[in-house]
């Protein structure tokens, strides 16, 4: 093979490096989101199936070459058949303080048909000022290999600096310290005329060890892929850990955590509400950690209830109205509409979950991350979802705080929130609704005050007999206000018949039951044309679950037979009833309940 002329400095410098180290590959698509606790990192990672090396990985020498002339090596392809090339990570030197930014071309050559498969342009190497610096998963763009046996891949310097009567490029390749590899590692002598035209004879590739006898190994991997899950040809390429930092920028950032491979997540708990800041990922090896791969975030301030409904001036109306804005919450109600009509609470205080597009299917004890509009909906501040998958239930079955009131005690600073009364009394039960009658208010009292006791047609406390004499009154501080300020109407909504001091059937069958003995409101509800009924027996029963239509006629018997104590579920489909008002009894030995539901087609 003829030889040319050209500038080569070849130097050895000991870095500290281990021995036998692979590269280690950042994470991809790092991206970070809004979730109820806090701030949610994730990123992908994935690796072409096969990687090629003929060196040890541990930069040790420097090769300076002159303008127009590139380092690389040839592969042989011979064994993968059918390979694509996706991926190479070389090391280099690339000072900037000596050349500048360290631009390249990537070259990509078949070796045996003596072609140009490919050329990257002006790519950018990272700085590497006090020690060798690794470029990892640079993106050959799937190229397939397909009569090659042989491919070279060059790497050519755009960037210079002079030495006396030289012109040297950079980036500065790296060679390792291992046994050199013959008929891998070449000098391309000039990259306008690869093939040298001039002369068929001949090439313009000069094997690296005839340009200098102590030539090393190249430090370039190639990554292919062959579609047929071979398993990889280097260890060490899939990280061990990967490392989690957040900063005010990308030079301060700082380790917030840290997850095993496998987890492609992070939750920052402890992100700063109402901020810009830039988060970053990288994956750690058994050599070493990845570049760190930054996203700029800004985190929104999340409020809990009493934070989001907050009146500083006291002049009833919420100091966020009409803002979008994140609150967390639990809901303390049921659905009080066809659609969406809610309660929540938290952080001292209670608001309004309410949209009439969509049934959210929320249930008490509900956990709730909520992004939302503020608005006041007759008088009372709640906050209105744009769409139903903007309320998140992070967590179900949660208990409920109940504060325990006079009715003196009701104002504004009580709205939206679950409160207990004791000793109430219904001052004219005459005017309690028939079943299926408007939503109606009746008053009543306790030793200190009066007040408005809403009875809503959307729960089941229309057509039963009320409590008579005192009892312990539970519901939601409510108000309807028209006008302004919004400082009037309030009064107590109940939300099932045990805020009726435990009352909790209907009709002429009104009972108290033992505690672990409940049949809960079918979900959803309205529904078409299936809902979920649930229930809970006290011990080892009988139990008959029958749905009843408005003229006490028996539509569908659910359960009939025995079973065991604990938590039951069951589907009802109306499939074929007409829609209106259904009714479904749980009869389990002694002890009965009946609950009404709504067909809404």
């Amino acid at each position: 093979m003829k030889r040319i002329a050209l500038i080569i400095t070849l130097s050895f410098v000991t870095f500290l490096f281990a021995k036998n180290q692979t590269v280690c590959h950042p994470p991809q698509n790092v991206q970070a989101q809004i979730v109820y606790n806090g701030a949610q990192i994730t990123w992908d990672y994935y690796l072409p199936d096969t990687a090629i090396s003929y060196n040890d990985n541990s930069p040790g020498g420097i090769w300076t070459y002159a303008k127009n002339s590139a380092p690389g090596i040839v592969f042989d392809l011979s064994t993968y058949p059918g390979a694509v090339l996706e991926q190479i990570d070389f090391a280099h030197y690339s000072n900037h303080k000596w050349a500048g930014p360290s631009l390249y071309n990537l070259r990509i050559y078949d070796m045996d048909s003596l072609k140009t498969i490919a050329v990257f342009d002006s790519l950018t190497a990272g700085d590497s000022e006090t020690e060798p610096r690794f470029e990892v998963g640079i993106e050959l763009g799937s190229i397939p290999v397909r009569d090659s046996i042989k491919v070279g891949i060059f790497i050519e310097g755009l960037s210079y600096s002079t030495d006396g009567s030289k012109t040297l490029s950079f980036p500065a390749m790296m060679t390792d310290n291992s046994t050199y590899v013959r008929g891998v590692n070449y000098i391309l002598g000039d990259v306008n005329d690869p093939w040298l035209e001039s002369d068929p004879d001949y090439t313009n590739f000069y094997e690296s060890n005839l340009i200098e006898a102590g030539a090393t190994n190249f430090v370039l991997d190639l990554w292919i892929n062959l579609g047929n899950g071979k398993q990889l040809v280097n260890a060490a390429a899939e990280p061990d850990t990967f490392r989690v930092f957040r900063g005010a920028t990308e030079e301060d950032l700082v380790k917030i955590g840290e997850v095993v491979n496998g987890e492609h997540s992070f939750v920052d708990t402890e992100a700063p509400g109402d901020s810009t800041y830039v988060y970053a990922v990288s994956a750690s090896c058994a050599q070493g950690a990845s570049g760190q791969v930054p996203v700029t975030y800004t985190h929104p301030m999340i409020y809990s209830v009493g934070a989001a409904r907050v009146d500083a001036n006291q002049d009833y109306i919420p100091d966020l109205l009409n803002k979008k804005i994140y609150v967390k919450g639990i809901v303390n109600s049921p659905n009080f509409d066809a659609r969406s009509d809610y309660f929540i609470q938290g952080g001292n205080g209670g608001m309004r979950l309410s949209n009439s597009n969509f049934n959210l299917g929320l249930n008490v004890g509900d956990s709730v991350f909520v992004q939302g509009v503020v608005q006041q909906i007759n008088g009372v501040t709640g906050i209105v979802p744009e769409m139903a998958d903007a309320v998140l239930v992070f967590s179900e079955g949660g208990s409920v705080d109940t504060l325990t009131l006079t009715m003196t005690d009701i104002s504004e600073e009580y709205e939206g929130m679950l409160v207990s009364i004791e000793d109430a009394s219904i001052l004219n039960p005459d005017l309690w609704p028939a079943e299926g009658y408007y939503s109606t208010q009746v008053q009543v009292s306790d030793a200190s005050d009066t007040l408005n006791l809403l009875i809503d047609q959307d729960t089941d406390l229309d057509g039963i007999t009320p409590p008579e004499g005192s009892f312990r009154l539970v519901g939601i501080v409510d108000q309807i206000a028209y006008g302004a300020p919004a400082d009037w109407g309030y009064y107590i909504r109940p939300r099932f018949m045990k805020d009726l001091g435990g009352l909790t059937s209907i009709g002429d069958r009104l009972e108290t039951t033992p505690g672990d003995f409940e049949l809960n409101q079918n979900y959803p509800n309205p529904f078409n044309p299936t809902t979920a009924i649930s229930y809970q027996l006290s011990a080892v029963s009988d139990v008959q679950l029958t749905v009843y239509n408005m003229l006490g006629q028996k539509v569908q018997t659910l359960v009939n037979g025995q079973q065991a104590a604990g938590q039951h579920s069951v589907h009802f489909n109306a499939s074929g009833l007409a829609s209106g008002i259904y009714y479904y009894t749980l009869r389990a030995g002694s002890n009965t309940i009946t609950r009404k539901m709504v067909l809404l087609r």
